[in-house]
């Protein structure tokens, strides 16, 4: 079965292709779960990497939410109302107005009001799931053994059920 852009995700494939580039000890590798799970933590030993012995005061204000289920189709319900020969991607122009100031179809569906609304995180369907899960158990073994990397139990063929 072929997967096409599926099958860049194969990250033993890709850091094979890093070291052959630019050699064994030249790049930093994190999982994101882990690094997730401790953001500062994470932070410094990235840091410490680079030759940094401190994390610097920064701002973690989250600037650009992704889109839910609901905001995701009604942005592609709008592409496809507004494609027309002058306009083939369907975009819908950003206009300037003096009270509020820009509005655009992205600012609109990613406004507090509009995750307060009719948010909900999109969730793959289990099957799937669960197929992409076992894609990559070989890959994530190899990972595990050859990096040293320590990968949430979830990404191994003995925890799938």
């Amino acid at each position: 079965m072929q997967f096409g852009v599926l099958d860049h995700f194969y990250y033993d494939r890709y850091l094979e292709m890093v070291e052959d580039i630019f050699g064994k000890d030249s790049y930093y590798c994190m999982v994101y779960e882990t690094f997730n799970e401790d953001i500062n933590k994470g932070l410094l030993e990235l840091l410490e990497y680079m030759g940094e012995d401190a994390v610097p005061n920064y701002s973690n204000t989250q600037v650009n939410r992704s889109f839910g289920a609901a905001q995701a189709k009604v942005g592609r319900r709008l592409n496809f109302l507004f494609k027309t020969n002058l306009n083939p991607n369907g975009k819908i122009p950003i206009r300037r107005f003096p009270i509020v100031g820009k509005v655009s179809p992205r600012r609109v569906l990613q406004s507090k009001a509009s995750f307060k609304l009719h948010y909900k995180r999109y969730q793959l369907p289990e099957h799937l799931h669960k197929m992409l899960k076992e894609k990559y158990v070989e890959s994530n073994k190899r990972l595990k053994k050859e990096y040293n990397l320590l990968l949430p139990d979830n990404y191994d063929a003995s925890s799938r059920k």
